[in-house]
């Protein structure tokens, strides 16, 4: 009797409740429940845009890296391009002004050896590689002599001033091996430049891609040491190196 009447629910409770109310109820009863899947539906996409919104005015703003495409290449590509043939257009003019003062000093007269300084002065320019200095010192400068109140830092590097330095020494080297060239046609047997040759050659190159990184290293730590001796100079506050407590001289 009890397990008629357990089978009797069990049936009941598997027919639908659809199933179960007029037929004239049952299209109200699945309008009813479509729109409320369809009221769900919405109230999780609106919480899911105001979750958005409010992320996005916490949390800080991400810097997104341009993507490696043409477009980003080929601005990079130009200005080594311009850069390399900047420094190479400097090169050429300190070795053409030097062999153009010691031409005119052997062949015309020593009064006219100094028109070659006329090119070495733009060449060493160009060797120095100016550019990158105007960009990131001229509008601190600027906003000093128009005595702005917000002036942007500035700061020396000493291991670039050292590296366009013994690039400018580089070039010099190159302009000496452009003058044993011209000397050795006047002076010395044709044969020395095969020797003369490739050494100014690749002077020329080296001027232009070099690194003399080692060199300086070693600058950068003989200034150092240098500093260490004057604590109170500019110098010394560009390695950070505070002067003594009693403020006296180093050793007294």
């Amino acid at each position: 009797m009890c397990g008629g009447g357990l089978a009797a629910v069990g049936a009941e409770e598997a027919v639908p409740v659809a199933a179960q109310l007029p037929v004239e109820l049952q299209e109200e009863f699945f309008l009813a429940d479509v729109e409320r899947a369809l009221a769900t539906a919405e109230g999780f996409l609106q919480e899911g845009a105001e979750l958005r919104e409010r992320l996005g005015g916490e949390l800080p703003e991400v810097r997104r890296e341009p993507e490696q495409g043409v477009g980003v290449r080929e601005p990079v590509a130009m200005r080594i391009a311009i850069l390399l043939s900047c420094r190479a257009l400097g090169t050429l003019l300190v070795i053409g002004g030097a062999m153009l003062n010691y031409a005119l000093t052997t062949w015309v007269s020593r009064a006219a050896g100094g028109v070659g300084a006329f090119m070495w002065v733009p060449g060493v320019l160009l060797v120095l590689d100016p550019w990158d200095v105007y960009v990131d010192w001229w509008p601190a400068v600027r906003a000093r002599l128009q005595r702005e109140p917000d002036t942007p830092d500035w700061s020396v590097d000493l291991g670039d001033v050292f590296s366009r330095l013994l690039r400018v020494g580089w070039a010099v080297a190159a302009a000496c091996g452009g003058v044993l060239v011209l000397a050795t046609f006047y002076w010395w047997s044709l044969w020395l430049l095969v020797v003369f040759v490739p050494l100014t050659l690749w002077l020329f190159g080296y001027t232009l891609v070099g690194r003399s990184l080692p060199a300086v290293r070693v600058l950068v730590g003989s200034a150092e040491q240098i500093a260490g001796l004057f604590p109170k100079s500019a110098l010394a506050r560009a390695f950070e190196i505070q002067p003594p407590a009693g403020g006296g001289a180093p050793g007294a």
